[in-house]
């Protein structure tokens, strides 16, 4: 199944500016047309770049019914970040569905977050014992559990 291709409404520059950068990247590859992460790269070189309007920001969520309601309780949250991230992906396939933009990118997301070390099973956490990344887990368990009560 391949990956539908869209026509964004962009100003023209604005696409000549990205296929600028995209060919400067292209120009400081390897000799075989492929950039490794292996190879040391100069500073300031652009090795991949992603055009604003394929991102899903923090102001997107915000200016969403469900977002500007958080923003008008003045509520205190530890992670309103990933917050606003998450309200958008849930509104905008409840609102738009099949007819997002981002619908592509929704229908190779993960079915579960059984990936995310938070909801790890205990005995999947002590595969991690001596690690600094489970004082991580930790703390971002009792980030979402202060924003959630």
């Amino acid at each position: 199944e391949m990956l539908e291709l869209r026509e964004y409404d962009s100003p023209p520059e604005q696409d000549e500016q990205e296929e600028k950068k995209e060919q400067s990247a292209a120009a400081s590859s390897n000799s075989d047309g492929e950039m490794r992460g292996v190879v040391p790269l100069p500073p300031n070189t652009v090795c991949m770049s992603v055009p604003r309007r394929c991102l899903i920001t923090v102001e997107m969520g915000q200016e969403t019914p469900i977002g500007q309601a958080i923003l008008r309780s003045d509520l205190d949250l530890d992670a309103p970040k990933h917050i606003f991230l998450m309200i958008y992906l849930l509104w905008d396939r409840k609102v738009n569905g099949p007819k997002s933009f981002f619908h592509p990118y929704y229908e190779i997301l993960p079915p579960t977050l059984r990936n995310m070390p938070i909801f790890w099973t205990q005995e999947e956490l002590d595969g991690l014992k001596g690690s600094y990344l489970l004082h991580q887990i930790d703390d971002r368990n009792e980030a979402i559990s202060d924003d959630y009560h």
